[in-house]
């Protein structure tokens, strides 16, 4: 009998709206890693780099909220959580997809005998270093059609400047016995020769964990984050971002590095 003669102001009720199904692997998908460490309660304590992640998740959340976001913090950046999380986004991963790589945090260099100038260049975690080397491995993963947007926060090597006065500290820690190496090679970008590297400082420079209006952020992740959004290649990102820095009081001077193939992406 239908339910309208009985009840002549029924109406079927609206159908329940499927749920929205995670992206399938290989569909496009675009995945954000975001790392920050601050390593509180050392002598080498940060002050600006969950804040960078924390920028970083908001601007894609806002502007592209499709990414699949994936941010950790202070001691939950290891070694093993940094190498497994892109190992697995890259595996799981097909042509078409993007990944977008972010660490603020301390860089570092260890003496190595395999190296000709005796250096390896790395990033310095919760647990300790993450060596070139393991960035190296790392890109062998990346299947061929997905791009790796990769941004290092951070010091690689050479020239802590600690002075009294200096309105900012260096994301480079040195390890203890380890004499710095004046100059930096850019190691931890040629390690990674299939992905788009934004690293946050030249050759001869370090990269500045700073204040802004009251709040602390990398100088680079601050001011990069008003050159990207939607529409914009790398390689226009870079362009505008070189109007702000060297500037504003800060001598670093980012690099666009990697696969050059890469360089008119766009995120």
């Amino acid at each position: 009998m239908c339910l309208r003669k009985l009840f002549p102001n029924w109406f079927p009720p609206d159908p329940i709206p499927e749920p929205i199904p995670d992206p399938e692997p290989g569909k496009n998908r675009k995945i954000a890693l975001l790392f920050g460490i601050n390593y509180p309660n050392t002598s080498y304590e940060l002050a600006g780099c969950v804040n960078d992640i924390d920028d970083v998740e908001a601007k894609l959340n806002k502007e592209f909220p499709e990414y699949i976001i994936h941010k950790f913090k202070d001691n939950e950046v290891t070694g093993q959580r940094f190498y497994d999380e892109i190992k697995n986004a890259l595996i799981n991963s097909s042509a078409g997809d993007f990944i977008l790589i972010w660490y603020s945090g301390h860089g570092t260099q260890i003496q190595s005998h395999e190296e000709p100038d005796g250096y390896n260049e790395g990033f310095f975690f919760s647990d300790g270093i993450f060596s070139d080397k393991q960035l190296m491995s790392l890109q062998q993963f990346t299947p061929v059609g997905v791009v790796v947007s990769a941004n290092f926060d951070s010091c690689f090597a050479g020239g802590m400047d600690r002075a009294f006065g200096n309105p900012y500290r260096n994301r480079f820690h040195q390890m203890p016995g380890v004499p710095i190496l004046k100059r930096r090679l850019n190691s931890m970008s040629k390690a990674v020769p299939k992905w788009a590297i934004f690293a946050a400082s030249g050759p001869l420079q370090t990269s500045a964990d700073a204040w802004f209006e009251g709040r602390a952020n990398g100088a680079y992740t601050y001011y990069d984050l008003k050159c990207w959004g939607p529409g914009i290649s790398f390689r226009d990102e870079m362009t505008k971002l070189h109007t702000y820095l060297p500037g504003h009081g800060f001598d670093q001077d980012p690099m666009l590095l990697g696969d050059s193939s890469l360089f008119d992406c766009k995120y």
